[in-house]
């Protein structure tokens, strides 16, 4: 059975617990991340741009969108004391800027004696289309290391760091 993670569950993980974040992201939010990261293409800034691109509003920065798994997992799941030991994610569709999306990150699995997790990473929105499924935005997996955590149940560790 999965569970929604929140402090109110303890400092116990098991495999299945997620958590998630809802946020919309606004021009002002975009500018400023611009600014911050010196990624200033026009399809981020401006709706006349973006337009000519192909699309109907401003993109937001997808590493802006990803940033919310940072959020879930150094202040929810797995939480404070966490380390963020590694990311990967696709970039799906994109996110504009005044679109409601939802991160969420789950865990997978866990290594107990290193008290390492290993998450599955997912942001989506709503469809446009009447009763369609969300749409995928982000897609990914991350690796979490917390040692103030009780890992319960059981989880096969089959993740093997890929060799640089």
């Amino acid at each position: 059975m999965q569970r929604t993670w929140s402090r109110l569950s303890g400092r116990v993980v098991r495999v299945g617990d997620f958590h998630s974040v809802t946020r919309v992201f606004t021009q002002a939010d975009v500018n400023t991340f611009a600014t911050l990261i010196g990624d200033c293409n026009p399809i981020h800034l401006d709706v006349a741009a973006a337009k000519k691109a192909g699309f109907p509003n401003t993109i937001c920065h997808g590493v802006l969108v990803g940033s919310l798994f940072s959020n879930i997992m150094g202040m929810h799941l797995p939480g404070e004391q966490s380390v963020y030991l590694q990311q990967n994610f696709q970039f799906v569709a994109p996110v504009f800027v005044g679109e409601e999306v939802t991160a969420t990150v789950r865990v997978r699995e866990f290594h107990r004696e290193k008290k390492m997790l290993w998450l599955d990473t997912i942001v989506s929105k709503k469809n446009t289309k009447e009763g369609g499924p969300d749409v995928t935005c982000i897609q990914g997996t991350a690796l979490g290391l917390n040692k103030t955590l009780q890992l319960e149940g059981e989880s096969p560790w089959t993740f093997v760091r890929p060799k640089m």
